[in-house]
């Protein structure tokens, strides 16, 4: 037998894998979009949803948006066009003064009115990546105007800024020496996370081999949860879009992306 015939069937079946769950955080990706434009955290409207888990309907568009248009860009499919318009058609104060905040009611009231100034430098810098359509142009111009009205905005108060948000956006668009807080194998997302930024700052070899174990976290329909369930806590949302979307990044970054075909599909908006 040719010693390297395990090898390849191996490669194969890891190969199929990735093919599902790819197709898996696809569909993941528009079960979380509702018919307003919102991009949700997790569709806890689905009857699947663990009745247990906090509710997914809450808006992060300073991290799910720009992730979501990166994780999507890697599979060939541009929706920025789909994404974008609910900043300014339904994010509070958006239109106004090009702010960003944490947390939204998925009909663009706040949820955490705190400003997310590193949100708005990440997803700056994802819609940035292809400006071409002219609700990118549109957001890019009020971001760069936010990034001056903001201390205006406060009026004085105290900002209040998420570190955990702070740092992930950091060690994403930023070269940091140091990012093991992210190999957080209990949070899924942050695993994954942390394999996309080994792969791209270290060794991606030891990278790669970290993405096809951690693969394995995917539940029987192919759904990552936010995080390994706990029996002390209540269950973890799932599926979980961030998680999804971290493995796409993952994917990409390791090379694995690679081994399967883009869709080629350019987003549009479908309502």
């Amino acid at each position: 037998m040719d010693p390297n015939e395990p090898l390849e069937r191996e490669s194969i079946r890891q190969r199929g894998s990735l093919i599902a769950l790819v197709g898996t955080t696809t569909r993941v990706f528009e079960d979380c979009l509702l018919s307003n434009g919102a991009l949700i955290e997790a569709p806890s409207q689905l009857p699947s949803y663990p009745a247990t888990a906090r509710d997914g309907f809450r808006v992060r568009p300073g991290r799910e948006l720009a992730l979501a248009i990166l994780a999507m860009d890697g599979l060939g499919r541009d929706v920025r066009p789909i994404l974008l318009p609910w900043l300014f058609e339904h994010a509070e104060s958006f239109d106004e003064h090009g702010v960003l905040r944490f947390v939204y009611e998925p009909n663009g009231a706040l949820l955490d009115a705190n400003f997310d100034s590193f949100g708005m430098i990440f997803l700056h810098s994802a819609v940035a990546r292809n400006p071409e359509s002219e609700i990118a142009k549109r957001v890019i111009d009020r971001l760069l105007m936010g990034s001056l009205n903001q201390f205006d905005v406060v009026e004085g108060d105290r900002q209040k800024i998420n570190s955990e948000s702070a740092a992930v956006n950091l060690a994403w668009l930023s070269d940091l020496p140091d990012f093991n807080w992210m190999n957080d194998e209990k949070a899924i997302w942050k695993h994954f996370l942390f394999i996309a930024a080994e792969a791209e700052s270290r060794n991606r070899e030891s990278a790669r081999r970290d993405f096809l174990k951690a693969i394995d976290s995917a539940d029987m329909d192919g759904h990552f949860a936010e995080s390994k369930d706990d029996p002390a806590y209540e269950a973890s949302p799932t599926p979980y879009l961030l998680s999804h979307l971290c493995f796409v990044l993952a994917a990409q970054r390791t090379g694995e992306l690679d081994l399967i075909p883009k869709s080629g599909y350019t987003g549009r908006r479908r309502f």
